[in-house]
């Protein structure tokens, strides 16, 4: 399963992109208890996506960043290029959204089925990081 350490940073295959990376401004929203070993952060980009982090706790009953995410955006960098593998690794939130991207295989965005995140996500998750050991 993905974890947290995973979606820090851009995967190299896209380096072109770390500028806009670096541009990408997200702010959490919420922080919601979805269990005692899960927590769902909650965020919005500058440009008006909605991001979703889901984290459980790690092997050792913590939150951490070797704690498995399960990820969400509703920008088309998301949904046509990584909602397939993410699907196919099970770090995939909101399942139905994507229907039509688990069933195609993102031939021409991610010819190499990249296990990656876009930038929304990479942004958020970077502001949770910081924060992660406060819920433990």
């Amino acid at each position: 399963m993905l974890q947290l350490k995973n979606i820090l940073t851009i995967h190299p295959f896209y380096k072109k992109r770390i500028k806009r990376l670096q541009q990408t401004k997200t702010f959490i929203t919420s922080v919601d208890k979805l269990s005692e070993n899960a927590l769902l952060f909650t965020g919005k980009s500058d440009t008006g996506h909605t991001i979703e982090i889901e984290i459980h706790r790690d092997s050792t009953g913590k939150f951490s960043i070797n704690s498995p995410v399960k990820v969400f955006c509703d920008c088309h960098s998301f949904k046509f290029e990584f909602a397939h593998t993410l699907f196919r690794a099970g770090a995939l939130r909101n399942k139905l959204s994507f229907i039509r991207s688990i069933i195609q295989r993102p031939k021409k965005k991610n010819p190499n089925l990249i296990v990656g995140v876009c930038k929304h996500v990479i942004s958020l998750a970077n502001q949770i990081k910081p924060k992660i050991s406060n819920f433990n």
